[in-house]
């Protein structure tokens, strides 16, 4: 892909970068997402387009050589040279142009599958923001691995997500409140949307897994869980609102005492007790909260084990007293 940059939004002045993308020994396919929906493709800043549109000896003395080097610039820049056919470039090391001001001082790469998934019954998930991906700090996404059978719990974001089908067959059912719910059926390829604050969830429909990126317009990954909201809220108050049957809410207290849902069982499945973990891939797919708040918080490293027991034992015994309560 040529030597190029994106242009910045009008209301968001971030520096440009400019960048090249060139295939290996197999060539590459790869997905582009961008933190601005107004964004045109057809506003990509390309070198051979200012070259085509600058005049000869303009070029000529500004690079300090004759007007003939620039005879055969490309002139249908869009078919010739958006995507063209080059030569395979050789190791990295030789690829390497050194500058007086040094190397870039972040890295625009990061190794999503190399990161450990956090995993469950139902499948997995990678989380890569900001915490782990320092370059991304206005887009945070989530690879999801659903399982035959499973799905990704009801719950909802702050931010828009917008999602990209990899493989498998699903089904997303959004809620909008108002009465007003859809369905959607997906496969590889398609593409999926989902306003901020809109209840959602995944179903696997296919006999092989479902997988799938999540992807918003945030520096962190975030959601709120329908079961974590439910169980950090007073069970008396849950069963006057929907009418349970009070032994449907036997021990969601205790399984989500660490305050992070199935998350929490993903990550310290050991410390949690009760059954979350064979429950299906359903629950937050980011770090646990802190203490009872039900927030969602993005992906970050992993508490101590000595602040985890210490909030997992103090929501054991706001369990206890609300069982005593009862009594």
């Amino acid at each position: 892909m040529g030597i190029h940059a994106r242009r910045a939004c009008p209301h968001h002045r971030r520096r440009r970068t400019t960048h090249s993308i060139q295939g290996l020994e197999e060539g590459c396919e790869f997905l582009l997402v961008f933190d601005n929906g107004s964004f045109s493709e057809n506003e990509t800043f390309l070198i051979t387009d200012l070259f085509k549109h600058t005049p000869r000896d303009v070029l000529a003395k500004n690079f300090g050589v004759p007007e003939a080097a620039f005879a055969n610039i490309p002139i249908d820049v869009e078919h010739e040279r958006y995507i063209f056919s080059g030569k395979v470039p050789g190791p990295m090391s030789a690829d390497v142009v050194q500058s007086g001001a040094g190397i870039v001082p972040q890295t625009f790469s990061h190794h999503m599958m190399a990161q450990e998934p956090i995993k469950a019954a139902g499948g997995w998930v990678r989380i890569t923001d900001s915490s782990n991906f320092p370059a991304a700090t206005t887009i945070a996404a989530a690879l999801v691995n659903i399982e035959p059978g499973a799905m990704r719990e009801i719950h909802w974001h702050a931010k828009d997500e917008w999602q990209y089908y990899i493989s498998g067959r699903g089904r997303m059912t959004v809620f909008a409140s108002g009465e007003k719910a859809r369905t959607f059926d997906y496969q590889a390829g398609d593409v999926g949307y989902v306003p901020f604050a809109m209840a959602h969830y995944v179903q696997n429909l296919g006999d092989e897994p479902l997988r799938f990126l999540e992807m918003f317009r945030s520096a962190r990954f975030m959601d709120v869980s329908l079961n974590q909201w439910m169980a950090l809220t007073p069970p008396e108050l849950v069963q006057a609102h929907l009418n349970l049957d009070p032994g449907s809410q036997a021990g969601t207290c205790d399984e989500y005492a660490g305050g992070g849902g199935i998350t929490q069982a993903m990550q310290h499945a050991v410390a949690l007790p009760g059954n979350v973990q064979k429950r299906p891939l359903r629950g937050r797919l980011a770090e646990p909260v802190d203490g009872l708040n039900p927030t969602g918080t993005g992906a970050g490293t992993l508490e101590s084990d000595s602040d985890r027991d210490e909030r997992i034992a103090q929501a054991k015994e706001i369990c206890r007293l609300r069982k005593d309560r009862k009594k």
